[in-house]
């Protein structure tokens, strides 16, 4: 008994599917919507880089679905490091847009404390974004370079006939991914 995925992998395909049709839907709606008041008081392109995001997030769940049932050592071991690179990678895009929105709307309400009219650009609040993606960019790398997952099999035991179980996941070989994560 190897206790592969098996049939829950496709419930993870679809379940990613719905994420990744609704990732577009949104941002087609943007486009489509981007004259309307409504989506540009709401800052069009930090909604769609949450769409983008998302989306990114959402890629992550085929590669959780990975196992040796269906793929190599090799194409699992990729499968493992993956995962945390295109959920970061998508959760910090997320995190990033939704701060710099937050950012740009706390920098005109204490102007508007003080009875001054700014203009707050997008290029004003980037810098958060971009700092943000780098350091993650460069944890992510580090934690490659230094102590990657790697895909294992573990024996368990014996089921009740007799037979070997085992199980398959990701480890790493010391506790920087666990410092990582």
């Amino acid at each position: 008994q190897k206790n592969h995925l098996g049939e829950i992998r496709y419930i993870g395909v679809a379940l990613m599917v719905i994420v990744l049709w609704s990732s577009m839907a949104a941002a087609v709606w943007i486009v489509l919507r981007r004259k309307e008041t409504v989506v540009k008081v709401s800052q069009p392109l930090f909604l769609g880089l949450i769409c983008l995001g998302t989306f990114v997030m959402g890629c992550s769940i085929f590669f959780m679905g990975i196992d040796d049932e269906i793929a190599s050592q090799e194409q699992c071991t990729f499968a493992c490091m993956a995962t945390p690179w295109f959920f970061a990678i998508g959760f910090t895009i997320c995190f990033s847009a939704l701060f710099s929105k937050i950012w740009r709307l706390n920098r005109l309400m204490k102007s508007a404390m003080r009875f001054r009219r700014i203009k707050v650009e997008v290029k004003d609040v980037s810098l958060p974004f971009a700092v943000l993606i780098i350091l993650n960019f460069g944890f992510l790398l580090s934690w490659t370079l230094a102590d990657p997952l790697k895909w294992v099999r573990i024996s368990t035991g014996r089921t009740q006939d007799g037979d070997l179980e085992s199980s398959g996941r990701c480890q790493s070989s010391t506790t920087i991914a666990t410092v990582m994560l």
